[in-house]
């Protein structure tokens, strides 16, 4: 009678949401996106490789997919394009690289190439070799075809191959209104794209080149409000040395300050604004024209790396996926700096805490607007990780009945952030509570 009263409770929760996923399944709690967690030892939906391709679905039905007013928040270069470019050509940036005939996947290719599991997307983990453009002279271009024509070498690289490089494949500055919403909204999944455990191959560059000599002593400038003029900011660094050169970057509005020394550019970015109290205003920061900082230094990358292994060494702890994972032709994790340029990465994922004080310790290019977004997105994802392998867990029997409470209590949050529930997150988990407590007590 109980359990029949709960069931009622879940059933109208998922009316009220009006959603098209069933939440409630005779026996089990099913997940928005279909992850099932079955009693009584019975059968659960779906093989174990359908199970890791459903940690794809955000990217399958949002970011990849054209949405009704919007572009898709992602887009993915065609791999074949970029081997027909010259050996240090330019990437432009997205909105520029859509004139570029078939340069870019189609929603339709991206999500079909995602869905087919077989980690035919590469996504590109690097450092911006500077603010305005992170690959300036082509030196990153060089690498990643280098690279890919070592696959294609060792026949590994397919045909409709893709890759996610951030620069080609989100809107870059100037974005106008809708393409800053487009912007925003893809950095979301970006933690999706990396982890990703059988649609994506991650490709590590740590190689800083050289600074160029045309970039010595450069600084940029950024946030600026639009009055400021020329005397005021020559004024607020005039202590840190000469200034040689001054101008405005027409892309993105940045001032660029060219000093006599190198080590003066550098005393400017690293002690503006502490040293002169937000003087330019308060949203103001500065970084090197050109960013030689260690890529695993950068928080950026570490939370790449940090997401990219995460899902893999969670789905390792279940057989049937460790079996699926062992058995993928490629490798998730590449380092390309070195030659051959195909050094696979073998990692196990760090605790959270471990994590956090590495991004902590990072450097941003823009830390106020960064690095709190990035700790965030890095927290949401682990708990979105460890809920899913406790899915699997629970629906393998892996899990004694009595533990069930606290772990069901643990995929609650993602319940409510992934679902489309609202206050009725709140009925869902008591219905779930409810119905564990009647187990323990015996009460079926």
């Amino acid at each position: 009678m109980i359990r029949d009263i709960i069931r009622c409770i879940l059933r109208a929760c998922c009316c009220a949401a009006n959603t098209d996923s069933q939440l409630m399944l005779d026996g089990g709690i099913v997940l928005e996106d279909g992850r099932n967690i079955q009693e009584d030892g019975r059968n659960i939906q779906g093989t174990a490789r359908e199970q890791l391709l459903q940690l794809d679905s955000r990217l399958c039905n949002v970011a990849l997919k054209k949405l009704q007013d919007s572009q898709p928040y992602i887009r993915l270069v065609r791999i074949s394009f970029l081997l027909n470019q010259s050996p240090y050509w330019q990437l432009p940036r997205m909105q520029d690289l859509r004139s570029y005939k078939d340069a870019l996947l189609t929603p339709d290719e991206a999500i079909a190439l995602l869905k087919r599991g077989d980690r035919s997307i590469f996504v590109l983990s690097y450092g911006w070799l500077s603010k305005t453009h992170p690959d300036s002279g082509g030196h990153r271009f060089h690498k990643v075809v280098e690279f890919f024509q070592y696959l294609h070498k060792c026949k590994l690289l397919p045909k409709d191959a893709a890759l996610f490089w951030d620069f080609g494949s989100l809107p870059q500055h100037p974005r106008s209104k809708e393409e800053e919403h487009e912007f925003k909204e893809g950095l979301k999944y970006m933690a999706d794209l990396y982890a990703s455990p059988l649609g994506t191959c991650i490709l590590q560059l740590h190689e800083i080149p050289p600074r160029p000599s045309d970039l010595e002593g450069g600084v940029l400038v950024c946030g600026l409000p639009r009055e400021t003029n020329e005397a005021t900011v020559t004024k607020a660094f005039s202590s840190y040395g000469d200034i040689v050169e001054y101008n405005v970057l027409e892309r993105t509005g940045d001032v660029r300050l060219r000093f006599a020394s190198h080590e003066s550019a550098a005393r400017a970015a690293a002690e503006y604004p502490a040293n002169e109290c937000g003087l330019l205003g308060p949203d103001v920061f500065t970084c090197l024209e050109y960013n030689d900082l260690e890529t695993m230094q950068r928080g950026w990358c570490v939370f790449e790396e940090a997401v990219s292994l995460e899902a893999v060494g969670r789905s390792c702890r279940h057989l049937p996926m460790k079996q699926i994972l062992d058995g993928m032709r490629r490798p998730k994790v590449y380092e390309i700096s070195t030659a051959p340029p195909t050094t696979p990465i073998l990692k196990l994922p760090q605790e959270q805490e471990i994590v956090c004080n590495r991004l902590l310790a990072s450097k941003f290019t823009s830390a106020k607007a960064d690095r709190g977004r990035v700790i965030q997105m890095y927290k949401e994802y682990q708990m979105e990780m460890a809920s899913a392998a406790l899915a699997v867990e629970i629906q393998s029997g892996q899990l004694s009945r009595t533990r069930r409470g606290l772990e069901i209590e643990a995929l609650m949050p993602v319940l409510r952030r992934r679902g489309t529930f609202g206050s009725e997150g709140a009925a869902v988990r008591f219905a779930a509570h409810a119905m564990i407590e009647q187990e323990k007590q015996g009460d079926r």
